[in-house]
């Protein structure tokens, strides 16, 4: 049987017989996959596989289902299962990565895997953290916002407003039920949305930028999505 490599990071893991798991895994190259592994419970295994593990996988396929034969870890990301809030965030950037994956998504995979290394180790605010993943693989997701110029007349001078079906509108445009957008968290898109991935967490905004931008980017995704997240309702119960 020929032998499959990927990368990938476990999203899901649920045990089954007496020493088994199986996995739900986001890999490079194949999408969203469920993975059996045999006897990695057993005392004398040495492979270990915890939620949200990021490894280069060895995998077999029948059917539907791929079977693990080598796991080498990349790494663990241990201080988000050691932390309610960071391991609920975790689930939700997940279960949106889930949504958008295919094959060809490696942006959505770097995109997870760089934002879970950043709240496992930076002193990057959560919130901020979310906000900045959210408006970003909605960007991969193919629904970038329009953010150079006024969506309705195209003037770049005077953006005011955040048009949730497109984009940001001038002063002169804005309507009611537009979003309004401070300068900061105009400048905070123009930076998430032109950057590549290792660079996308390098800014600083004030608290009143940051609860705006966070606000703004969950109304955004969750309207593109169209879906009622429940980690997300019980994300925010506790963050």
């Amino acid at each position: 049987m020929e032998s499959i490599k990927a990368r990938g990071i476990i999203t899901k893991c649920r045990d089954f017989g007496e020493s088994n798991t199986m996995m739900t895994v986001l890999a490079d190259n194949l999408g969203v996959i469920s993975v059996s592994a045999y006897g990695v419970r057993s005392r004398k295994s040495k492979t270990r596989v915890r939620l949200f593990s990021c490894a280069d996988f060895v995998l077999s396929k029948k059917g539907d289902i791929y079977r693990m034969e080598q796991m080498d870890l990349v790494d663990a990301f241990f201080p988000i299962c050691e932390d309610i809030t960071k391991l609920s965030l975790a689930n939700y950037l997940s279960d949106l990565a889930k949504d958008a994956f295919s094959t060809a998504d490696k942006d959505i995979l770097k995109l997870l895997l760089n934002t879970m290394y950043v709240i496992s180790y930076k002193d990057t605010d959560l919130n901020l953290a979310k906000a900045v993943y959210e408006i970003k693989i909605a960007q991969y997701m193919g629904y970038e916002p329009h953010i150079a110029s006024c969506v309705t007349c195209g003037n770049a001078e005077n953006i005011v407003a955040f048009d949730i079906e497109s984009g940001v509108k001038c002063k002169n445009c804005q309507r009611l039920g537009d979003y309004p957008i401070p300068q900061g968290v105009y400048e905070a898109l123009k930076f998430i949305l032109q950057k590549e991935d290792s660079k996308i967490f390098s800014f600083s905004v004030s608290d009143e930028v940051k609860k705006e931008l966070c606000k703004l980017c969950e109304k955004y995704i969750t309207d593109k999505t169209e879906r009622n997240y429940k980690s997300l309702d019980y994300l925010k119960k506790i963050m």
